[in-house]
């Protein structure tokens, strides 16, 4: 068997060992930094019922609590859900859980990269799209390690990439009622995942039967059952009270409407050159090499539906004037997968050599700047957990002196990795829901920052 691995080893058997002690190292990486970040800001809050503002215990009482979060906070009820019923548990089975799901994320990037299947597994390319995912997601705590984040951004990218790859890439072409029922509910949970992933999704899923009908082809029973299920799932996030309650606390502004999408429309635009440039002058570069083979035309439709879902799944964004950094978690898969694609899609065979080079070369830059960015990332994680620590004994502290309405620091970091990046936790004013979860959890009458 030829080996694709960078180092070009002569066995077989070495070529898997190699890739077990690479995964083996991976799983242990995710799984620790999982272990080493706590609970923060939403968290507490998603322990109790939105009903009640007891501690939930059953999947009874989440059902009811998911009733009253719908008309008061949001409507993503397949991700609360899942935080729900993950927080039921210590915070543990959280850990091994995740570790699960962000490599079941990395095995549908692949997926999606090399036409759906595993046949002629390349292990080269699976590491690099670890690496990948490390480096460029902005907001790697929030996406990948924090409760609350990982069950809309990881959880979300899972389900929906598993709608795509059932609807539309997965063979046989052929399938009876059964696949089609399968793919609506599918796609109806991945369409209620979150603003981001559900607005890719959905307008994925409308260029492709559009394209199926440009060509003239029938689009198959389940891929209209799928562009159905996914419309069900937004229009039910779009369409609770909760979501506008929402959209009016965080737009503070409320001057002219017009004038503030524009502002917010700018700002998408701007940080998606600051964080992707680099992928997308590589994207840019890759589409040339496509162009001068003669090869563009084959597959730029394909590879337009990925770019086109990325870029719906960041400016759907424009009518709110917050935009957390998390929210570009759906445009850093898609276009990924952009990029995968197109470099599956170049000749390499006619390059051999190169192709080996090439890897050889990314796989050692990547594992350098890996190691190069690991501890200083890991110093972060544990610096969080340490004020959080802290912040918690001080908690007791002020309790156990008969005080219950807390004044507790607030923690914030400038890493990407830590997941109280981005803003301080906690507010000056009790009624945010760090503050009155923490107050929950607590057992206090209020919390607030000092």
């Amino acid at each position: 068997m030829k080996s694709y691995l960078p180092l070009r080893l002569k066995s077989s058997r070495w070529k898997w060992i190699v890739f077990a002690l690479g995964l083996a190292a991976s799983v242990a990486v995710i799984f620790y930094l999982n272990v080493k970040t706590p609970f923060a800001k939403d968290d507490f809050a998603y322990m109790f019922s939105f009903a009640t503002h007891r501690r939930l215990h059953t999947i009874g009482e989440i059902v009811t609590s998911l009733v009253a979060h719908y008309s008061q906070m949001n409507g993503r009820i397949v991700p609360h859900f899942l935080l729900q019923c993950l927080l039921l548990f210590p915070k543990g089975v959280f850990n091994v859980v995740n570790t699960g799901a962000y490599f079941a994320l990395v095995c549908l990037i692949y997926l999606h990269c090399r036409g759906g299947t595993f046949q002629q597994f390349r292990p080269d390319w699976f590491f690099l799209l670890q690496f990948l995912l490390w480096f460029l997601l902005p907001q790697f705590s929030h996406s990948m390690l924090w409760v609350s984040g990982s069950a809309t951004y990881l959880y979300g990218s899972v389900l929906c990439l598993l709608a795509l790859q059932e609807t539309l890439i997965r063979k046989p072409e052929t399938g009876g009622a059964g696949k089609t029922v399968w793919v609506f509910l599918l796609c109806l949970l991945a369409g209620n995942c979150g603003e981001n992933w559900g607005a890719g999704l959905v307008f994925f899923l409308i260029a492709a039967l559009v394209r199926l009908r440009i060509k003239k082809r029938k689009p198959a029973a389940w891929h209209v059952a799928g562009l159905l299920g996914a419309l069900c799932g937004y229009v039910i996030l779009l369409a609770a009270p909760g979501q506008w309650k929402r959209i009016n606390r965080v737009n503070v502004n409320k001057g002219n409407a017009l004038r503030t999408m524009a502002f917010t429309f700018l700002k998408i635009t701007t940080s998606t050159m600051s964080y992707f440039f680099v992928l997308l002058l590589a994207l840019l570069f890759l589409l040339y090499l496509l162009w001068k083979r003669g090869l563009l035309q084959a597959h730029l439709a394909d590879i337009g539906l990925y770019l086109l879902a990325a870029l719906a799944s960041i400016y759907v964004m424009t009518p709110i004037q917050i935009l957390p950094i998390r929210a570009f978690t759906a445009m850093t898969v898609l276009l990924m997968i952009a990029f995968g694609r197109l470099f599956c899609a170049l000749p390499w065979t006619e390059y051999a050599q190169r192709h080996r080079a090439f890897f050889a070369s990314a796989v050692l830059i990547c594992l350098a700047g890996f190691c190069f960015t690991f501890f200083p990332a890991r110093a972060h994680v544990l610096e969080s957990k340490a004020q959080y620590d802290t912040r918690m004994a001080d908690a007791r502290r002020q309790m156990a002196g008969g005080s219950t309405e807390l004044r507790l620091e607030a923690i914030t970091s400038n890493s990407r990795f830590s997941v109280y990046s981005e803003a301080p936790d906690l507010k000056k004013y009790p009624g945010a829901i760090a503050n009155f979860g923490l107050a929950w959890y607590l057992g206090a009458k209020s919390v607030v920052s000092k």
